[in-house]
């Protein structure tokens, strides 16, 4: 990302090494994703690590389990204004039961991160499970 990740100064390292290090790998490479997208907009990397991994909490905690925590997630979502439009959980049921519990609630977090400038989230997932799903060679439809 140093070399290549067009960013407006370097990462530490050194500063969030322990912070990586205390992530699962699939989080770290998700933040560290997310840190590549944003690129210039982030004025300093080495912060925007250590404030997303603390915000994000230790991989330690155990969230609700089953598709009543995704359903639920689904529903806080909707309610909380923050989205351009509700999700249609009747839709997005079955492919974010497919693709697991832990990557959905991802799935749904990325949607919640982007907020209003998604406009239409439900399309939004639909796109998303269609890309994840087939790799796992499981087909949306």
């Amino acid at each position: 990302l140093n070399d290549f990740g067009c960013l407006t100064q370097p990462i530490d390292w050194a500063e969030v090494a322990d912070v990586l290090d205390g992530l699962k790998v699939a989080h770290a490479m998700v933040l560290l994703r997310e840190l590549e997208v944003q690129g210039r907009k982030v004025p300093n990397p080495t912060e925007y690590i250590k404030r997303t991994a603390e915000l994000a909490g230790s991989d330690e905690i155990q969230l609700p389990t089953g598709d009543d925590s995704v359903a639920m997630r689904i529903e806080e979502l909707n309610s909380s204004g923050t989205l351009a439009a509700p999700m249609d959980s009747k839709i997005l049921a079955d492919g974010l039961s497919r693709l697991g519990e832990e990557e959905a609630m991802k799935l749904l977090q990325e949607v919640a991160d982007k907020g209003s400038s998604v406009k239409d989230p439900t399309g939004f997932v639909r796109f998303k499970l269609k890309a994840r799903l087939p790799p796992q060679g499981l087909p949306l439809e």
